[in-house]
């Protein structure tokens, strides 16, 4: 993705705007990316369950707080209590891989950094950390708390 790209994407004030500036193949369902998600509890849940994994199609354009989102309402708990922790078997080069390393920690970035500049690629395991309903907020790398409101772009739920 581009740095022109990205930065006519963050100046557009209508969805027509954000549909002119992008490449025809990011235009469309076809060009999401199929992850598996591991949502890990470090508290006693209701359910039982410690861990939950699921699949999800993630767009490029969407940002790592869409993906938080998507993975609250999945899990059922709060947007604020969902940490994005890392990303098992991301893409080891390209323009992502240079941003974020080998091995991406995704805690040091911000909730608003996109897809497409994380090392995501088909079939890797993003690993999220849901935290217990009272334990205190951590501030995002961003030192923003963002809201968890539905994505008017990408979300088909």
């Amino acid at each position: 993705v581009s740095s022109a790209f990205l930065s006519s994407i963050k100046t557009a004030q209508t969805w027509s705007d954000v549909m002119a500036a992008a490449p025809h193949g990011l235009r469309s369902k076809s060009s999401k990316i199929p992850v598996g998600v591991v949502a890990k509890r470090f508290h006693q849940p209701i359910d039982g369950k410690n861990e939950d994994r699921f699949a999800l199609e993630i767009h490029p354009l969407e940002t790592l707080a869409d993906v938080r989102a998507k993975v609250a309402r999945h899990c059922n708990c709060d947007f604020d209590r969902v940490r994005p922790a890392n990303i098992i078997g991301g893409s080891s080069s390209g323009a992502g891989a240079a941003q974020v390393g080998k091995s991406p920690t995704l805690t040091k970035y911000p909730s608003s950094i996109l897809v497409a500049d994380l090392a995501v690629r088909p079939g890797c395991e993003i690993v999220f950390i849901l935290l217990k309903p009272d334990a205190p907020l951590v501030q995002d790398a961003d030192n923003t708390v963002a809201s968890g409101g539905k994505n008017l772009l990408f979300d088909d739920d």
